[in-house]
């Protein structure tokens, strides 16, 4: 049974309340008829429920063995006596052994945790779980940052493993969801919004809305460079990317990543959630750079620049969760982040102008700003750097409809003024700002073409960013 839904849906947070380590606010959780709500976490063991993490959660500096016989262990009811036979040891050891062996691990028994393959350790994290002998495991995303092959190797494992166990499994791979699940439900905004087959999932407008977003934008074509006359191949590439790959630990995120962003438009990277969008800006900004591949700005390699280098160069980031400075009125946030460049094209005035709700506003804090009104701070404070290419992450989540509209409205007035690089999960609005799209899937650029296209083409939208 898969668990899906876009960024923020509350999918993880599902699994905390299942396993205790969030407390149930209202409504019971019953397993096997027996209602388990407010217990502590371990009791959740206990009682039959157990889970892996996002991030890996093992012990590295002992064999996959040793990790998986601490589970089995303190699954055991004799734990915490000292005096048991040496033949009940023997017993948890063998059980430990054959844990192994189902989780393909055998041969590598010795092995130091640390020098297992992500892939490995991935597979021994779901062996730890199931020496608990749960009769639920709850998986969170377990194929993430794995190459193909990985992926299709885990997921086979998971499938032979339904058949032993019950499987809560939450995972951003659409296709592996589709193709492994008995039943899906999806969740958004914190509720479920349908649930059934593969089959009855694919074919649910309100899914594909929650994933394509339900709000729409609509832009002035002349306000496209596109329609200006000027061929995007005349236009001299600002940002370039050369088959990057970046890893997060031994989780390889990006895969061969290849784009570009040309002077004076607007190129937006969609994608679904944890399809690798926020690690591009990463690696753009280099505070998670590439391991291997290139980045120029402006024809420089900054492949492996400091983020304070990248940023006097000229690239700005307005961040996921906007990050003002609470504690600072709306005009400190301002001017700490103001930048002496070139033609030094943005000041206080030029800002107001473009955002008159933020002069009325100048001399309130950012703690008590609205999430729209940090959402164009934190847009306004990066413009004040002087930048010549501004990254946005996500600057639509969360907001209202009509603050939706007001941010896509700032956006068009500063579109001619500077690059811009949209990140973005609502395809809708995304489409309608940019002359430029890219999709990215599992870490690999799946479509590169002009947003009209993509527009147009509900079959390949869908394919690309619906479920």
């Amino acid at each position: 049974h898969s668990i899906i839904g876009p960024n923020g849906a509350g999918k993880t947070t599902f699994f905390n309340l299942l396993t205790g380590l969030l407390p149930v606010d209202k409504g019971p959780i019953f397993l096997k008829g027996q209602e388990i709500t407010g217990l502590p976490p371990y009791e959740f063991i206990n009682r039959g429920i157990s889970r892996s993490f996002q991030i890996i959660s093992i012990f590295q500096q002992l064999t996959a063995l040793e990790n998986i016989r601490i589970a089995v262990q303190s699954a055991s009811r004799h734990r915490f006596n000292l005096l048991s036979p040496a033949d009940r040891l023997q017993d948890l050891l063998r059980e430990a052994e054959q844990i192994v062996a189902t989780v393909g691990l055998q041969g590598k028994e010795e092995v130091i945790a640390s020098n297992l393959s992500y892939g490995d350790q991935r597979l021994l994290e779901m062996g730890i779980a199931l020496g608990t002998r749960p009769d639920v495991l709850l998986l969170d995303e377990p194929l993430a940052g794995l190459p193909p092959t990985e992926r299709t190797r885990i997921g086979k494992f998971i499938r032979q493993l339904a058949g032993k166990v019950t499987i809560l499994l939450i995972e951003h791979d659409i296709d592996r969801v589709l193709a492994l699940s008995d039943r899906i439900t999806v969740l958004h905004q914190g509720r479920v919004l349908a649930e059934g087959s593969p089959e009855d999932i694919q074919r649910s407008e309100a899914v594909q809305e929650a994933y394509l977003g339900s709000t729409r934008v609509s832009v002035q074509e002349d306000r496209k460079l596109a329609e200006a006359g000027i061929p995007r191949e005349a236009r001299s590439p600002l940002l370039s990317l050369n088959r990057i790959n970046t890893y997060y630990g031994k989780s390889h995120i990006l895969h061969e990543v290849t784009l570009e962003v040309r002077e004076k438009e607007v190129v937006c990277l969609l994608g679904r959630n944890g399809a690798g969008k926020t690690t591009t800006l990463k690696s753009i900004m280099g505070t998670n750079p590439p391991r291997s591949g290139q980045i120029f700005f402006r024809g420089l390699e900054t492949t492996r620049s400091s983020p304070a280098t990248i940023a006097q160069a000229g690239i700005g980031i307005v961040p996921e969760g906007r990050r003002i400075f609470p504690n600072l009125t709306v005009e400190e946030n301002l001017l700490i982040a103001r930048r002496e460049r070139g033609a030094n094209r943005w000041n206080l005035e030029k800002v107001y102008e473009h955002f008159p709700k933020l002069k009325t506003l100048r001399q309130r804090r950012g703690e008590h700003l609205s999430g729209g009104e940090r959402q164009m701070l934190a847009i306004a404070r990066a413009l004040m750097g002087n930048v010549d290419l501004l990254l946005l992450d996500e600057p639509f989540e969360g907001l209202a409809p009509a603050i939706i509209a007001d941010v896509c409205n700032i956006l068009e007035q500063i579109r001619g003024e500077t690059t811009l690089l949209l990140v973005e999960q609502n395809a809708h609005i995304a489409l309608g700002l940019s002359d430029w799209a890219y999709v990215i899937n599992n870490g690999q650029i799946v479509y590169s073409g002009d947003t009209q296209e993509l527009m147009e083409n509900e079959e390949l939208r869908i394919r690309s960013l619906g479920v």
